[in-house]
């Protein structure tokens, strides 16, 4: 519920009150069959029972005083109480070969579990205060501080930020923007799919950055914005290295490991250019050069989604005041990937099998990454509101791009390991029909 008011013409607030509820219910089998990779037994059954329950309640309040047409004052509080409730267990089995005693079976059937419950609580305080000067007719400055205090981790945060703009020229903007931002663990983020009941500190990420816009006359504008963001003490995360999706994603195939890292950073540039022609046609276009690393083991490995070129492409029709078209392209270089190398082993019974290593973390790139998404709307009077009637095509040109590498193995007679790789491809061509109401 929100709630604003007008007191005077220069004072103002708005009041938020809040209240939230999730829950998770996620149950499965996996039963996992190695293909061609060994002579042996290969199945593997997972079982999992994954449950929670999520509530929130909040209360948030902005104030706002117009001190005079060159000073802004804004100030205002953020309370939050949270409760969860975890439940959750995993039981694995699988064939294990048996390479060195001759007295014992030559594969044998091994089987563990695992199970943990947790109800954490806690409450976050935030407050907040930032004062807007206009300096001069063509320089602005905002400055202000955050500090929040979170019970479930112990956290007590001060985030001090500065912004300012400057008009170089009539129609060309400077900013510059600099900044603390803290990132809590929040209570609904254990990780107890990994055996980890832990809440972390909060992560401090400090941003630099710096643009600059020009608008010509005819409504084209250009931005070029340059960024800079370094994490200090980033909280340890699990990633699964050959990220495909499926039911049991945390309890994958032993590809789960904890990524420790002691900072991050990431920077990059972008360029922007947009028009708006009239109410019937509008377009964009942008490219980003950026790179994002973690510090692991004093060596910089790039992260999961790290894409060093990024394009987008926008393009927007309105025929008449009820149609419209339009259509945006994407294309960024490929996001890193971790080789799996296969060596071929022997039971003491002499049936043979592929087992997998991995390579270093994050070494190798996917094909590069690219779609065109396509929609189409209508509008419909109806009654008091409107109806909007949409068909959205989602990777129009159906390209088949990689979520991961993938890897077929065989084991040849004469006792090699045969591996080609090719890719597992994320979402294909997709339709959607939909209707949005207004009134």
């Amino acid at each position: 519920m929100n709630w604003t008011a007008d007191f005077t013409h220069t004072l103002s607030a708005q009041t938020t009150i809040s209240a939230g509820r999730r829950t998770r219910d996620r149950r499965g089998v996996d039963y996992d069959v190695e293909y061609d990779y060994t002579d042996g037994p290969s199945a593997v059954s997972t079982r999992v029972d994954d449950r929670g329950t999520f509530n929130f309640y909040g209360l948030k309040q902005n104030w706002g005083l117009m001190v005079s047409d060159r000073v802004l004052v804004r100030w205002g509080f953020d309370l939050r109480h949270g409760l969860a409730d975890y439940d959750y267990y995993r039981w694995r089995e699988e064939w294990v070969p048996n390479t060195t005693d001759p007295t014992a079976p030559a594969w044998v059937r091994r089987s563990d579990s695992f199970s943990t419950k947790a109800s954490p609580s806690g409450q976050q305080i935030g407050l907040f205060q930032s004062n807007r000067l206009r300096l001069m007719d063509r320089f602005t400055v905002e400055v202000g501080f955050r500090y929040d205090h979170q019970s479930h981790t112990g956290d007590n945060t001060l985030s001090p930020r500065v912004n300012a703009a400057i008009d170089v020229a009539p129609r060309t903007t400077l900013r510059a923007a600099w900044g603390y931002y803290y990132q809590s663990h929040g209570l609904d983020e254990l990780y107890v799919a990994d055996g980890d009941d832990r809440f972390y500190p909060s992560q401090r990420a400090e941003h630099r950055i710096l643009g600059l816009e020009h608008r010509l006359n005819d409504g084209t504008s250009f931005r070029v914005e340059a960024y800079e963001r370094r994490i200090s003490d980033p909280r340890p995360e699990y990633r699964s290295l050959v990220p495909t999706i499926q039911a049991l994603w945390e309890e994958g195939d032993g590809d789960r490991v904890r990524v420790a890292p002691t900072r991050g950073l990431a920077r990059g540039i972008e360029f922007l250019a947009r028009r708006d022609v009239g109410r019937r046609f509008a377009w964009s276009a942008s490219y980003a050069l950026a790179r994002a690393d973690d510090e692991i083991g004093g060596v910089w490995v790039p992260r999961p989604r790290d894409q060093r070129h990024t394009v987008r492409l926008e393009l927007a029709y309105r025929p008449t005041p009820s149609w419209s078209l339009s259509c945006a392209w994407q294309y960024h270089s490929g996001w890193p990937g971790t080789r799996e190398d296969y060596e071929v082993m022997t039971a003491v019974d002499g049936s043979r099998f592929a087992s997998r290593t991995f390579g270093p973390i994050y070494r190798e790139r996917l094909p590069a990454y690219h779609r065109l998404d396509v929609r189409v709307s209508k509008l419909f009077p109806v009654g008091i509101g409107q109806l909007e009637a949409y068909l959205d095509v989602f990777n129009a040109y159906n390209r088949k791009n990689a979520e991961a590498f993938e890897y077929m193995v065989w084991i040849t007679p004469q006792g090699r390991a045969v591996v080609e790789r090719g890719i597992n491809p994320l979402l294909r061509v997709f339709p959607t029909f939909g209707a949005r109401w207004e009134f």
